[in-house]
């Protein structure tokens, strides 16, 4: 997801990326107890029955979503928040904190494209100055990765297209 956060004072507006996420660890976390209980009564059931075999497997299925669940919402998690200033492009990356923060000069950034040849893939958006490579909406879809690239010509950005 783009999306864009005018500055008060006139002051030029910043870019917050994040990746699509449906569901809040919250939900996760909810959804995994109403599948837990369901299997756990299930099984109490079998286990009355004297499938009692049941019981190691029920647990393992339950694992296997916890983790799952908990992969899937670390990795949904990631943003990028870019800030436009006069001469200066700062870009902070993160997951529930800053993790990792650049400040390049604006006049000096070449913003590179790179355009999958196979259908269906994602491209990458790379932003340089000298020597330095940061990846810029990694986690973003196709969409958003053309979203990010029309804001970035509007804030007057040159973007170079190559395709792979």
């Amino acid at each position: 997801m783009v999306a864009i956060h005018p500055r008060p004072g006139g002051q030029e507006a910043s870019l917050t990326l994040t990746a699509n996420q449906s569901m809040s660890w919250q939900q996760n976390i909810m959804l995994f107890g109403c599948v837990a209980a369901f299997s756990l009564m299930m099984t109490v059931v079998m286990v009355l029955f004297g499938a009692w075999l049941v019981v190691p497997f029920v647990g393992l299925e339950l694992a296997a979503l916890a983790i799952g669940l908990y992969i899937t919402s670390l990795q949904a998690s990631r943003w990028q928040h870019i800030h436009f200033n006069r001469d200066t492009i700062a870009i902070e990356t993160g997951r529930y904190r800053l993790e990792h923060s650049v400040q390049v000069s604006r006049a000096w950034v070449v913003i590179t494209a790179v355009q999958p040849s196979q259908p269906g893939s994602t491209g990458q958006v790379w932003l340089s100055c000298h020597g330095q490579q940061v990846r810029l909406g990694a986690f973003l879809n196709h969409d958003d990765l053309q979203k990010l690239m029309h804001h970035l010509e509007a804030k007057g950005l040159m973007i170079h297209l190559r395709e792979v």
